[in-house]
Order: C-alpha cells, then sequence, then structure tokens
C-alpha cells in the first residue's frame, strides 16, 4: 500500500487577523515534568498608555478610532453583527470579507506614501502570498482559505521619493492554468472541496499560496505540499515549478517547505520536508542547509540585493534525513547552533475515514485524529548529522508557527505559538462541516482552541521541561529580529486578538512581547473592521539594539475593502503606524512574506519587465 502525502500548509488560518492598542502582560512561569501538563498562572497586567485608564489607541489617516469608553466596555454604537461586544470586539462582516477572491491583478503603479516620512532603512522590496482565489475550477467556493491559489504581491519602496512601486500576480502554476481552461477543478484540495479518486482525488494541487522566499537573486512562491515555483521579481511573471537547482527531488513525495528559516550566527538557509506514512506510523524529515551567501536573512524576514539570479543554492552540510515516531504534521521548525527542532503534536491518520475521503466525501484532512491524552513530542536532532533524535514529551498541544529557538546555559529554549484546547477526534481542524459554508463563516471563535505565545524551556541533561505563557492572549505569526535567529532573543513581535478574557478572538492586534518583562509588553489595535496580516521586521542599518528596527504589516479594512502597508517602529508598536501605504485594489487576508532589502528597481524597470512578460504571453 503506498504512503499519502500530506501537504501541509496549515500555517495560520486559525489566525490571519489582526489588531492594536497599549496594553502589557505579566505572570510567573508555570513547573511542567515531561509528562504531566500545568497550566500557567499568567494574568494580563494593563499597562495604559498617553497617561490615561482605559484602552490607549493612536491612529493615522483613515485608521479612525472608534469611541473610547474608559471602563473597557464597548462603546454602544456597535452593530450587531460585531462579536462579542465588549473589550475585543470584532466586525465580524468585515473579518468574513477578506476571504474573497482578489479583484483582479495590478500592473506596476506608483503610490505614495502617507501620514509621515518614509524611513531611509526601508529601501527595497515586500513581497507577499496568500490565498487570494478562493473559487474552484467551475467557481464554487473552496470551503477552506487554504486550498485557494496564491497571489504574490510586491510593494517595492523608495525612502527617497516618498513612493512605492506596487503590483500583484497570481502565481500561474500549471494545475491552475489547467482548471482554468477546462472552467473544472481537476485536483483534490487538501483542507476541503474533494474529488474522488477516479476523478483526479488522489492528486493534490499545488496551490503555491503559503510564503515566498528570497535567495541568491531568486523569487519563489512555496507551498508545502509541492515543489516551489520560481517567480520574476520585478514583474512577478511565474517562471514555472523548478528543483532549487536539483536539490528537491521530481517524485510525488519530493517536496519543499513553505517555511525556510535561517540561522543567522552561520548564515545558513534551512529548508525542510517531510513525508507522514500513516502505514509505518514513522516519519522520515529531511533537511538542507544551503550557504546563504548575501551577509543577511533570507526566507521569512529576508534580505539580499540582486535584482537577478545570483548562482546556484550550495550546500554547506549535505542532505540529511532523520526519521522520528508517529505520523507528524510539521508546518514549521526551529533552528539552534546544534539542533533542528520539530513539534509533533498528537495526531495520526485515522484509516477508517479514508473510504470517505478516497470516494470524494471529504477531503484528507478530515482523517486526521487529534488525541488530547497524549503528548506533544519535541524532536531535536543534530544538524552535523550525529545521533539519532532526542525526543522530550511536553504538554498536548498543537503549534503551527515558532518564534525561534536557541541554546544556552545547558538548556535548549523555544518560543512558540501553542494552540491548547483542542477536542479530540477526527476533523479536528473543521469537526463541524456544513455544505454550502466556508470554515469561517460557521467558525464560532470563542470556542475554538486557543494559540498563545509560548516558552517551553528543555533541560538538554535531563530532558525536563518548564512552561511560561508569554501573552495569554489568543497569539499567532510570532517574529523575531532575524539578526537573533537561532540565537538568545528578548522581543516577539505577533497578532493577537482584542480581548483579555482569556477566550478566543480573530486575530487583529500588533503585539509586541518582552520575555524579560512581561510588563513592558505593548498592543496596538485598530478599529474592529480593520485586520494586520502578519508582522515582518525590518531591522535597521547600524541599529545596537534589539528592537531596533520597523515593523511591515498589511492592513485589511472590511468595511471599506481596502488594503494598505502599514509601517511601525519596532521599539514603540504601541504609538501605531508611523507612515502608510494605500493600496490601490484590496488583498485579502493573506499568509507569509519576506523582506529584501536593496532591492529596488525603478517603475520603469519593472514596467519594462511586465511588457517583456506580456510579449511572450506569460501574463
Amino acid at each position: 500500500m503506498h504512503s499519502v502525502r500530506l501537504p501541509l500548509l496549515l500555517g495560520p488560518l486559525l489566525v490571519l487577523l489582526l489588531g492594536p492598542a497599549a496594553e502589557g502582560f505579566t505572570s510567573p512561569p508555570s513547573q511542567l515534568r515531561p509528562s504531566l501538563y500545568q497550566p500557567s498562572a499568567r494574568i494580563c497586567a494593563h499597562a495604559p498608555l498617553s497617561g490615561r485608564g482605559g484602552r490607549g489607541r493612536i491612529f493615522l489617516g483613515r485608521l479612525r478610532a472608534s469611541s473610547v469608553v474608559e471602563d473597557g466596555t464597548a462603546p454602544q454604537t456597535q452593530e450587531d453583527h460585531w462579536l462579542y461586544a465588549r473589550d475585543g470586539g470584532y466586525d465580524q462582516e468585515a473579518f468574513l470579507r477578506g476571504f474573497n477572491t482578489a479583484a483582479r491583478e495590478d500592473a506596476a503603479y506608483e503610490q505614495a506614501f502617507e501620514g509621515g516620512p518614509v524611513p531611509k532603512e526601508l529601501l527595497g522590496t515586500y513581497y507577499r502570498n496568500g490565498h487570494c482565489r478562493l473559487e474552484d475550477g467551475n467557481g464554487d467556493r473552496l470551503r477552506h482559505p487554504f486550498d485557494g491559489d496564491g497571489m504574490v504581491l510586491g510593494i517595492t519602496i523608495d525612502p527617497d521619493s516618498g513612493t512605492a512601486v506596487v503590483r500583484n500576480r497570481w502565481v500561474r502554476t500549471e494545475q491552475a492554468e489547467a482548471e482554468k481552461a477546462a472552467k473544472k477543478p481537476l485536483f483534490a484540495r487538501t483542507f476541503g472541496n474533494a474529488l474522488p479518486w477516479w476523478d483526479g482525488g488522489l492528486t493534490f494541487k499545488n496551490v503555491a499560496n503559503t510564503a515566498v522566499m528570497w535567495h541568491k537573486g531568486a523569487l519563489y512562491a512555496l507551498w508545502e505540499g509541492g515543489r516551489p515555483h520560481e517567480l520574476d521579481p520585478l514583474s512577478l511573471e511565474t517562471k514555472g515549478e523548478v528543483t532549487l537547482d536539483g536539490n528537491v527531488g521530481t517524485g510525488v513525495t519530493d517536496t519543499f517547505s513553505a517555511h525556510p528559516r535561517l540561522h543567522a550566527a552561520s548564515d545558513t538557509l534551512i529548508g525542510f520536508s517531510y513525508f507522514g506514512n500513516p502505514v509505518t506510523g514513522e516519519t522520515p524529515i529531511t533537511f538542507w542547509q544551503f550557504e546563504n551567501a548575501e551577509g543577511g536573512p533570507a526566507g521569512p524576514g529576508g534580505a539580499g540585493k540582486p535584482k537577478e539570479k545570483q548562482g546556484k543554492l550550495t550546500e554547506k552540510r549535505p542532505k540529511q534525513t532523520h526519521t522520528v515516531p508517529g505520523f507528524a504534521f510539521v508546518h514549521d521548525v526551529a533552528v539552534t547552533d546544534n539542533f533542528f527542532v520539530v513539534s509533533n503534536a498528537p495526531v495520526h491518520f485515522e484509516f477508517s475515514q479514508m473510504p470517505r475521503w478516497i470516494a470524494g466525501a471529504q477531503p484528507i484532512m478530515d482523517c486526521l485524529n487529534y488525541d488530547e491524552t497524549k503528548p506533544t513530542c519535541l524532536h531535536l536532532m543534530r544538524r552535523n548529522g550525529a545521533g539519532v533524535p532526542v525526543t522530550v514529551p511536553l504538554d498536548p498541544h498543537f503549534a503551527f508557527h515558532h518564534a525561534n529557538a536557541y541554546e544556552e546555559d545547558g538548556k535548549l529554549i523555544l518560543d512558540t505559538a501553542a494552540y491548547t484546547g483542542h477536542k479530540g477526534g477526527v476533523g479536528f481542524l473543521d469537526p463541524n462541516p456544513q455544505p454550502g459554508l466556508t470554515v469561517y463563516e460557521r467558525m464560532d471563535l470563542e470556542k475554538d482552541p486557543k494559540s498563545r505565545i509560548t516558552r517551553y524551556t528543555v533541560d538538554l541533561a535531563t530532558l525536563q521541561f518548564t512552561k511560561e505563557v508569554l501573552c495569554d492572549r489568543y497569539s499567532e505569526f510570532p517574529v523575531i529580529n532575524p539578526r537573533c535567529s537561532g540565537s538568545r532573543h528578548r522581543y516577539v513581535w505577533a497578532l493577537c486578538s482584542n480581548r483579555r478574557d482569556g477566550k478566543s478572538a480573530a486575530t487583529q492586534a500588533l503585539c509586541k512581547v518582552d520575555t524579560q518583562d512581561g510588563g513592558r509588553s505593548t498592543i496596538w489595535m485598530p478599529d474592529p473592521w480593520v485586520f494586520c496580516g502578519e508582522p515582518e521586521f525590518v531591522p535597521k542599518e547600524g541599529g545596537t539594539e534589539e528592537d531596533d528596527g520597523f515593523i511591515l504589516t498589511l492592513l485589511y479594512d472590511g468595511k471599506r475593502d481596502s488594503s494598505e502597508l502599514a509601517v511601525f517602529d519596532a521599539s514603540a508598536v504601541e504609538k501605531g503606524p508611523i507612515t502608510r501605504l494605500p493600496l490601490r485594489t484590496a488583498v485579502p487576508h493573506g499568509l507569509h512574506g519576506t523582506w529584501v532589502g536593496g532591492l529596488a528597481p525603478s517603475l520603469e524597470e519593472i514596467q519594462r519587465r511586465e511588457e517583456g512578460a506580456t510579449f511572450l504571453g506569460r501574463h
């Protein structure tokens, strides 16, 4: 019997949304033994801004603040469709509007920043990928956003003129073009819209929608269930599926992660692939360690300057494969000086559900069973290939994204966005499917499993661990200063919800978490109908402090169906955007992005590249 490849782009669905205000968090660490779970006793301590009580809000331009009530209750003007009409209320209708297909592609155009000068360090290009086509080949709405075709947005910033060149393009994969021509679905989706095996149901569509990677002058759109697609960094033309200079094979199970990692101290780009085998109950995980050779980060949080591809990907160490027990489901890994760090939730493949999947009655993701009585396993694999993986059992939780991991004084520290509260059973990511409704249209976020920025500290000698919740709000998409990747860090920037009562909600807010002093953590939130995207950290030139830099995030306004790029001072996100860039066309909720410092082609250069692609029939 052949193994089943699960494309895990699970990255962030439970999140995608964001918001901002200014408050802090504090809490003592809770102690845990490897096989025992003890909830952390963390309490939000609200530190008001501007010397006044209640909710501090600072906004620019169109980010107008709604009325502020000093006792923290919700304004009486909220409409009925605002969920949780108290502290943390958000506009559900506006939120859902962000799960629509993008209205159009935009050829390159120039746009001026508003609200303040553009920092000189922001000379470069910001790219972001996301699931922006939410219908299948025959026009039926996709059940799950993660199955949507990818669209990449490019924003090239020129601080001197205070302008940017903006463009966005679909990732034109062969499968997407085939479905467009056939006007019907030809391939199975991972999270919904299943097909029977005799009608293409065993071939998964590479939607190329999860992330973008910059390396040696080349730009790639990533989806972890398949191979990368190379894009032209100026025009965003799709050049085609690639094997990364022969490093990734061409077989059915040969894939490349949608979450490459940087080890900053050694200037190494790490990619990975895995193959959860439900038959053997084991998961081989393959790691690549490439020379970065550009003097700056790559992948998420990346940097680099050349406008053309600069040579092949070169391995610093030979590719290595480690096998771990269980059916692993891994969207992200972390990297330290000596270890690859893999968190594997207590998930297994439920064979009793296979007939329904094969018949096209349910997607393959509904065959996964979460067992909340078993631990999450932290697998530590040596980067030099020596020895066998060491497994540390943790409390049961699920993690899409890690902020960072590092080693210090004989301990390994992992900061991650840990989901707790999953109920056991199959289809744990979508337990109540209803025909005709998407996962978000029927989701009650208040009852959803809660993700919190959490620190796990493992004693490498005893394999005992402790757990500390760093941010008690629902939080996701954690990032750090990329110069600290794989080394000790103090700050984590993430998305979090507006709620202060410990329950889940849409992640609207942008927060800065101080891992050393929770009372110094701050948050900024927009109006209930505005939602932030993943934060992107851009270091300041010559910066001496860890938070010397800027945070870029794409804001979606669901009331106006509009988008803008917001720029924050990373050291003081609670003060709100220092400048912003309105976009001509709204960009739906998206996933991961990257910053390429120094890549700043002119509008004319980009337009010439676009014209060439159009002439060749590739747009």
